[in-house]
């Protein structure tokens, strides 16, 4: 590069930005140094640039299919949301069975009914009396069974794992994207 020519030489590159709505970067050297109107003269062993240049769709970085989509993620949400509106109504209806069953006063014969025994801690028949609560209550209209409950709470939590997963990999996806258009 020969710095004496017109002061200090400077190369810097332009971007040459095209194709099908898509953008790319080609490389061009530009000598700033030269004045605006002047001659352009190419550098010593150089060649001129010629002609129009278009870009290869083979050379973009194009995006590529979208796995992970918003209306995959809404779908996704709302059968979370199914799953967690059963969840909760169980958590609802089994607190107000549990507050209940903490309000009773439990007879010798309960206690036997329960399994308590007399070898037992006031624990141990406590959470025995607890479990024979919940079983043997219900809350009229909207009783939700232990294995219900636990089945909803089970399914909510595997959904929201999911949605989850889902959510991360969408994040991801566009991360990379972002990446990838523009080297």
């Amino acid at each position: 590069m020969d710095t004496k020519r017109a002061g200090i030489s400077v190369r810097h590159s332009a971007l040459v930005l095209a194709a099908a709505g898509l953008a790319a970067a080609v490389a061009a050297p530009l000598d700033v140094s030269r004045a605006p109107g002047s001659a352009a003269e190419p550098l010593k062993g150089e060649k001129p640039l010629k002609g129009e240049l278009r870009l290869s769709l083979g050379k973009l970085r194009a995006i590529g299919a979208m796995p992970i989509t918003a209306d995959g993620l809404n779908q996704k949400f709302t059968e979370f949301s199914r799953k967690a509106s059963g969840y909760e109504f169980g958590v609802k209806a089994r607190s107000t069975i549990a507050k209940e069953c903490a309000s009773k006063a439990y007879t010798v014969q309960d206690q036997k009914a329960a399994g308590c025994t007399g070898g037992d801690t006031m624990d141990q028949c406590t959470d025995k009396l607890y479990r024979q609560c919940l079983r043997t209550s219900g809350n009229p209209g909207r009783d939700v069974s232990i294995q219900e409950f636990q089945e909803s709470a089970t399914k909510a939590a595997a959904e929201a794992r999911a949605l989850s997963r889902m959510l991360n990999q969408y994040a991801d996806q566009a991360d990379q994207n972002a990446k990838t258009l523009v080297p």
